[in-house]
């Protein structure tokens, strides 16, 4: 199947304005109080669990995010472009979207990455479905608890969204096709 990141879809949605990387304003407020999670390391030197290139979505998601950090793609706020590339290979294409420019690698083609400001650090992921490891919106909801918002979109760009924060950071999922399936998730770190 070839990835949305790269059919297309990058250019419907530039209309949406300049919110991925940081630059724009997102859903506010904090859900990390709304459950109760285990205590886990979230400090800036505890690693970020890996598996298999493909988000993971459990109990654990809320700490990870709330630290800037993407739980199963081994990434976190403040790496740069040259540190994301050594764990995924070289670029392989780019586009802009929500205002930013993002960056597919050759390990990961369904994932791009944003990097802004001095250095050019990771503020932005856009995933697609197939690198996700929770693949319905019920199965979402189960896993991370109520939702922050959910409901059409009011863009009109997906069908479908719902969104967590976790300390400023917010996980955006949204689907073109209705209220089941995920087509892509948006995490903007803050």
């Amino acid at each position: 199947m070839k990835s949305i990141l790269t059919s297309g879809f990058a250019v419907s949605v530039l209309l949406l304005g300049s919110l991925a990387c940081g630059t724009g304003a997102g859903a506010q407020g904090n859900s990390v109080q709304r459950e109760a999670i285990s205590p886990i390391s979230v400090s800036s030197k505890a690693a970020v669990p890996m598996s298999k290139n493909k988000i993971v979505l459990n109990k654990q998601t809320a700490r990870f995010v709330a630290a800037g950090k993407v739980p199963g793609l081994g990434v976190h706020t403040g790496m740069t472009k040259s540190q994301v590339q050594k764990i995924y290979g070289k670029q392989t294409d780019s586009f802009y979207y929500f205002g930013g420019e993002f960056f597919i690698f050759e390990r990961l083609p369904n994932t791009a990455f944003c990097f802004e400001g001095a250095g050019g650090k990771f503020s932005s992921v856009l995933i697609e479905s197939d690198d996700l490891s929770t693949k319905t919106f019920a199965s979402v909801k189960k896993t991370l608890g109520k939702p922050d918002t959910e409901g059409l979109d009011e863009m009109g760009e997906f069908a479908y969204q719902m969104l967590y924060t976790y300390n400023d950071n917010t996980m955006y999922f949204q689907s073109y096709k209705g209220r089941t399936m995920v087509s892509t998730l948006l995490i903007i770190f803050r």
